[in-house]
């Protein structure tokens, strides 16, 4: 008996070895053909191999990616889970893990993304006539997410060298950070008080995944010492209540 357990041993480690040869060397291009993917999830342009790849553009429901990386291994394939690295010189920046799951749910892991604000906006949709530099960092400890609902989530963005540029003038705004998590299936994002030489700021931002709608809620008051050029601008976005204070209300959808 111990004789037949040592050899059956032995297949099935030849086995598993030989299954990792054939998708280590393999060209993902053509073990993907062979592979029943999610209705939701197409890739193009694949090159390299299962372990170590690469993608033109990666969709995923609606949602488009170009110029994507990945790594995995013989675990992460049986796992569905994957690290993705992003490199778009033209827009998005970043690595991460994402696992896929039966019930059609994403959870990733450690994901850092960088864009910048000129890029971003672009998906924003708005027609103010201000412009924006700066970057937006990304940073995700854990998140689980559907394509309608928000689920779990803990990370935060950083704005960083963020610079407005107005028909008013030039405003440095410096970095500030924003507290990201979910309530009652939306994504949250918590900014943190941001106070400068021009105004002090805080607010919120709430976004519905399927409908990909934003509303932002924020509160800025000029400070003393530049109250008519900021109030100029701030006039644009909302109105001053009492205090001195302006309500912004602005709301849209991405269109990425």
């Amino acid at each position: 008996m111990k004789k037949i357990h040592k050899v059956l041993l032995g297949i099935a480690f030849f086995l598993i070895f030989f299954v990792y040869f054939v998708f280590e060397t393999a060209p993902a291009a053509k073990v993907i053909k062979m592979i029943d993917l999610p209705k939701e999830i197409s890739l193009v342009g694949v090159t390299g191999t299962v372990f170590d790849g690469a993608a033109s553009n990666l969709t995923i429901d609606k949602y488009s990616y170009e110029n994507i990386r990945w790594h995995t291994s013989l675990w992460g394939l049986i796992t569905k889970q994957l690290t993705l690295i992003v490199k778009d010189p033209q827009g998005l920046n970043g690595i991460g893990s994402v696992q896929f799951n039966k019930d059609g749910s994403y959870d990733f892991e450690d994901v850092k993304m960088k864009i910048s604000f000129a890029n971003f906006l672009k998906y924003a949709k708005y027609s103010l006539p201000v412009k924006v530099n700066g970057n937006i960092d990304l940073s995700i400890d854990e998140a689980s997410m559907s394509m309608n609902k928000c689920r779990k989530l803990k990370g935060n963005v950083g704005l960083d060298g963020v610079v407005l540029f107005t028909p008013m003038g030039d405003f440095d705004l410096g970095s500030s950070k924003i507290d990201l998590n979910c309530r009652n299936g939306l994504l949250i994002a918590k900014m943190m008080k941001v106070e400068n030489e021009f105004f002090s700021l805080d607010g919120n931002m709430e976004y519905d995944l399927p409908r990909r709608a934003y509303v932002v809620r924020a509160f800025a008051k000029p400070k003393e010492n530049h109250r008519n050029e900021v109030s100029m601008l701030l006039q644009m976005f909302g109105k001053m209540n009492p205090t001195g204070t302006y309500e912004i209300v602005y709301q849209g959808t991405f269109t990425y």
